[in-house]
């Protein structure tokens, strides 16, 4: 078993494993190998262990071959960290994570990084730093698309979503808290991790901040039964004392004081083992390096991309000429210089003319003041790593402001992105995603998926596997361009698509009475028969709005109903006065 998987048994329940060890530990401690005496140093990393620590911690400055194993002195840092986290000596706590990040890097490990970011969040926390706070979490979900350990991933949303709570906003930190909960449930057994069980917790105190009482019982009620079968209510009994009070409050009086007289205990056991010393340093002291070391980080990841998308433009396009290939690095840089702007186009209801969604799209802003299509560039970049890189950023640009409209004005609005078959073969997109809805506090349901035909024709099995696990999270799909292409039929039975966008050739030489307008006519009624939605792209007058009204089309989207602009001018997307 790899050290890794070692550590992640012992983190399911540390204190079952020291359990375990124990006549191991006083018959043949001396015996214990390196490997070993890191797995008890890790799991005794609880303040209550704190003699069996300090034992485990001597021997392992004895050893000769210990520290030349970086992965063992990562987990070591990372120990120590935790140990006088509990014991709320921050600032040792945070020398020894900042050490571990640093290990990470060296060792190339995601995983390892965003468990340091995490980890280092947390030490912000304490000491009331939310901003400090929320930025290393933020850092540590950015790395979950790397990550395949579903546990690791939960770790990760679960403590994000709590320094969300933690600022005051319970209702988006129940998004982060759920995504956590699904993601524990599909581990074998994932009643045997504690962190499943303090996910409910949280998912209940959550809810009573939001005064949803039946939800709060039903999570606290879940987590109280797992941690009681499990062994668990000893990691909860810094907490007892609020969920007793809750049970009493709901009439349960008996469940309370059973739960007191475990805090009551728990509070005589541990009154000469606590120790308190809090600090506030931290921020100046290690943010500047952390920031620097993440910047650097995600600057090398960003150059690997492009080099990648450099490597696939050279083989793929064998007539390259000096031209095209500045042309491509010119975009490159573009895109790492933000020069790049997401622009909305609106998607608005036929029958009542109100707003429903956008359409993400992307304008070059050249530093010379000229704005240019995507006609321009997209070409170039769309089977290349630059594609998704590009996409990633404006993805990320348009939530952070569409983001405060739909959670506080327009819960269903639909930010429609177009995702290009490369992407959808190459990009863990639903990693992605669903990141960017814990991250903005938005649902899988406002984002739509637009993709176009030639995905299908194709035939990339990874690309409908990933469509199909898209639309299993709950995005929509759209159908984009339809009718200008061969194989559309074919491919509203075969992929998961529910909304079909009517290509702009079918609308914009539409007439009354004419074939152009039968043919539409065919298309929504056939489209509407198979419980689909129909967008109608290019309406650019008011006979073909007309038109396209009476055929039946649900939504519509073109110049006659608003151009697509610059994101930061879009003054439909601002609430009406009062």
């Amino acid at each position: 078993m790899l050290l890794k998987q070692k550590i992640d048994q012992i983190r399911k329940n540390p204190k079952a494993y020291v359990s375990e060890q124990m006549d191991h530990y006083h018959q043949a401690f001396q015996e214990y190998d390196d490997e070993s005496l890191l797995c008890l140093l890790f799991a005794a990393n609880a303040f209550e262990y704190d003699d069996i620590f300090d034992r485990v911690n001597t021997r392992i400055a004895e050893s000769h071959t210990f520290f030349e194993n970086l992965e063992y002195v990562f987990f070591y840092h990372q120990a120590h960290g935790l140990y006088n986290r509990g014991l709320h000596r921050n600032n040792e706590a945070m020398m020894h994570l900042s050490r571990s990040y640093d290990i990470a890097l060296q060792l190339h490990n995601d995983s390892y990084i965003a468990r340091s970011l995490a980890l280092i969040s947390t030490i912000f926390d304490m000491n009331e730093d939310r901003e400090s706070a929320m930025n290393y979490g933020k850092h540590a979900v950015e790395m979950c698309s790397k990550i395949e350990d579903p546990a690791d991933i939960a770790d990760i949303y679960m403590n994000y979503a709590l320094l969300i709570d933690h600022s005051g906003k319970p209702q988006d930190a129940l998004y982060g808290l759920h995504f956590a909960e699904k993601t524990y449930e599909t581990l074998h057994e994932c009643e045997s991790y504690l962190n499943y069980c303090v996910s409910l917790f949280n998912i209940a105190k959550a809810y009573v901040a939001l005064n949803d009482t039946d939800q709060a019982k039903h999570y606290f009620d879940k987590s109280m039964a797992i941690g009681e079968k499990q062994g668990f209510l000893g990691y909860f009994t810094r907490s007892i004392k609020f969920i007793a009070e809750f049970y009493r409050k709901q009439g349960e009086i008996e469940r309370a004081y059973e739960l007191l007289l475990v805090y009551l205990a728990f509070q005589q056991k541990s009154a000469n083992n606590r120790i308190k010393a809090i600090a506030n340093k931290h921020r100046t002291e290690y943010s500047p390096h952390f920031e620097s070391m993440h910047q650097l980080y995600q600057m090398n990841s960003q150059l690997h991309r492009e080099l990648i998308a450099l490597q696939q433009t050279l083989f793929t396009e064998k007539d390259l000429g000096d031209s095209d290939e500045k042309k491509f690095v010119e975009i490159v840089k573009g895109i790492r210089n933000d020069e790049f702007v997401p622009y909305l186009q609106p998607i608005w209801s036929i029958e009542t003319q109100k707003l429903l969604g956008v359409e993400l799209l992307a304008r070059w802003h050249k530093p010379d003041g000229r704005v240019i299509s995507p006609y321009e560039f997209i070409e170039r970049i769309e089977n290349t790593e630059v594609m998704a890189l590009m996409s990633e950023k404006l993805i990320k640009k348009a939530l952070n402001l569409i983001a405060p409209f739909i959670k506080t004005v327009m819960p269903d609005f639909k930010l429609s992105i177009n995702i290009s078959p490369y992407q959808l073969a190459n990009q863990n997109l639903v990693a992605f995603l669903e990141l960017c809805c814990v991250e903005y506090g938005v649902k899988p349901q406002n984002i739509t998926i637009e993709i176009i035909e030639r995905i299908f024709i194709e035939n990339n099995p990874e690309a409908n596997a990933q469509l199909f696990a898209l639309s299993a999270k709950g995005f929509s799909i759209a159908l984009d361009d339809f009718g200008s292409g061969y194989s559309s039929l074919s491919c509203l039975v075969s992929l998961p698509v529910d909304t079909v966008k009517i290509d702009r050739s079918l609308i914009i030489g539409i007439k009354s009475g004419e074939r152009s307008e039968r043919l539409l006519r065919s298309i929504v009624a056939m489209v509407t028969e198979l419980d689909m939605n129909t967008v109608a792209e290019g309406i650019e007058t008011k006979e073909q709005w007309l038109i396209v009204k009476d055929a039946g089309c649900n939504e519509g989207q073109g110049f006659m109903i608003a151009k697509p602009c610059n994101i930061e001018d879009c003054l439909w997307l601002k609430p009406a006065e009062d």
